[in-house]
């Protein structure tokens, strides 16, 4: 119905709300508890370390730190140390992602074999992105009349239109899922699980992957925790709750939406365990983001597949209808 969708709604501004004051909220939560052990004498110690990561003697990451309570081996004992060691790595940091933004010409064909493979099967995509989204990295200006535009100042629209794309993309994507999926007789549960949710993950998993590279640990781990909220509060609720106020197919009731899938329950419970097993998994490692942790968190995912998987396709438990018979 509408107001369970509006419910969701209001709870994900709740949620942007509560994000923007954290800083005071925190603030005020650790005063709160740090009075607490002076009054029952118990001794603090706070090391709040930034996002650090440790590299070898060829430079090559070996772990990414998560701003924790508990000293490192790597940091030094004292708060000065650290702070002057992340701005260090800040500045290192600033210097590369400038590094990273200058323009490269789609055009330009790559020396090494397997580059210019990759090069040459996105050439399309490339091709037309390049003509439709003005790239803002470009440190030239066009020329408008007796106007002239910098590229760097075209960063909304570029925004808006890659904004666009993502949505052509991404309707485009759902429909030959849909399609590949009834063609095989594979259940649309089964599909959203599965394929839908990499397609539509693998830009998260790779900013993921590119922040946590700068070193920036924090930042990996909320973004897979806000990308889920997001879905699930908002790319949900929102179009639920225009579904089931706006009357369509002639209609002047509005409509409801029915969920086949018997085993949300499930589902349900399965992702609010992830959010658990990430934080816990975490501190018992240690707060860092290693080559062990990662290959936990795979585990645990195939797991938590094959389980939902076989519970969709009635392995288990006879949950879900059969699939209508194909003439």
């Amino acid at each position: 119905m509408w107001f369970e969708a509006m419910i969701m709604l209001l709870v994900y501004i709740l949620y942007i709300i509560l994000m923007y004051f954290n800083p005071r909220i925190s603030k005020w939560a650790i005063a709160k508890v740090d009075e607490f052990r002076e009054k029952h004498g118990v001794l603090i110690k706070h090391e709040n370390v930034d996002l650090i990561h440790e590299k070898s003697m060829e430079g090559s990451y070996k772990s990414t730190a998560v701003s924790d309570y508990h000293e490192s081996s790597f940091v030094g004992n004292s708060r000065e140390n650290s702070l002057e060691g992340n701005k260090r790595e800040n500045e290192e940091t600033k210097d590369n992602s400038s590094d990273d933004e200058e323009y490269e010409s789609p055009f330009e064909i790559p020396k090494s074999l397997w580059k210019r493979t990759l090069w040459l099967m996105f050439l399309p995509v490339s091709t037309l992105m390049h003509l439709s989204i003005p790239d803002c990295r470009k440190t030239t200006s066009i020329s408008c009349g007796k106007m002239k535009i910098e590229w760097r100042r075209l960063y909304i629209l570029t925004f808006v239109l890659s904004v666009c794309w993502i949505a052509g993309l991404s309707y485009v994507m759902v429909w030959m899922i849909t399609v590949i999926g009834d063609t095989w007789e594979i259940p649309d549960t089964v599909m959203g699980l599965t394929f839908l949710a990499a397609g539509t993950s693998i830009p998260d998993a790779l900013s993921s992957l590119f922040v946590a590279r700068n070193g920036y640990g924090d930042m990996a781990i909320s973004n897979s925790i806000g990308s889920n909220i997001f879905d699930i509060l908002l790319c949900l609720g929102l179009p639920w709750l225009l579904k089931t106020t706006i009357p369509s197919d002639g209609n002047s009731s509005p409509s409801t939406i029915t969920v086949s899938s018997k085993s949300l329950i499930f589902t349900a419970i399965a992702l609010a365990a992830s959010v658990i097993f990430i934080v816990g998994s975490i501190a018992i490692n240690g707060w860092k983001l290693d080559i062990k942790y990662g290959l936990l968190c795979v585990l645990v995912y195939a797991l938590f597949m094959s389980f939902s998987i076989l519970y969709e396709l009635n392995i288990f438990v006879d949950i879900n209808p059969a699939m209508c018979p194909r003439d």
